[in-house]
């Protein structure tokens, strides 16, 4: 994937020849003429390259890909380490806690929302091509009819109804609440100049 510094097509999807992958950057011009940020066009980017680079292993075509082909996907990814969280040997291990944040360091395989993210990624990509009248009869990724019911008629301003989640879709974890540890505390009030700044750090908001 390269950054192209345009303002319509922010990055573009390339192939084992460097050429671009056309299917996918009619979508994200798509996207961003639909004034989507450059942010959600890199994320969907790195979302089908894993899905393209599972087709390309696999040998199937885009248009040809069913929901087994997205199973595979996901199975890769529940077992694949992400190259993306590679860390230097002195840092710390992947997924352990910093003791003065109390937050937790990303693991080094694919969590449930870099999963979720790119299944959200594939549909959208084929929703857009079936629009066009190419791609596969049914999207290969899953949909959860039950949620899909609910949330039919739900205006922009109100808040999505639970429902099971879809098929393939992980289950992401509630982060715990984290606080300042007593270390940390130490070292903010000692850094303050004045006790009127320390003061006002403990007004209640």
């Amino acid at each position: 994937m390269v950054r192209t510094g345009q303002p319509v097509v922010p990055y573009l999807l390339l192939d084992g020849g460097d050429e671009p992958v056309v299917p996918v950057s009619d979508w994200t011009t798509d996207l961003m003429v639909g004034d989507a940020s450059p942010n959600t066009c890199r994320a969907y980017c790195y979302a089908l390259l894993t899905w393209f680079r599972v087709l390309w292993t696999i040998e199937v075509d885009w248009q040809r890909a069913t929901e087994g082909d997205v199973v595979a996907m996901v199975g890769w990814m529940r077992a694949a380490k992400n190259p993306q969280r590679a860390r230097r040997p002195d840092s710390a291990p992947a997924g352990s806690v910093n003791l003065k944040t109390g937050k937790r360091y990303l693991p080094d395989r694919y969590g449930a929302s870099s999963i979720n993210l790119t299944l959200a990624a594939v549909r959208g990509f084929y929703e857009f091509h079936a629009h066009l009248g190419e791609g596969p009869v049914l999207n290969p990724v899953p949909e959860s009819r039950r949620e899909a019911m609910v949330n039919r008629h739900r205006t922009p301003d109100t808040p999505r109804s639970p429902a099971r989640r879809g098929r393939l879709r992980q289950k992401s974890p509630r982060p715990a609440p984290r606080a300042m540890s007593d270390l940390a505390w130490d070292e903010l009030f000692a850094a303050m100049g004045s006790d009127r700044d320390r003061a006002e750090r403990w007004q209640p908001r």
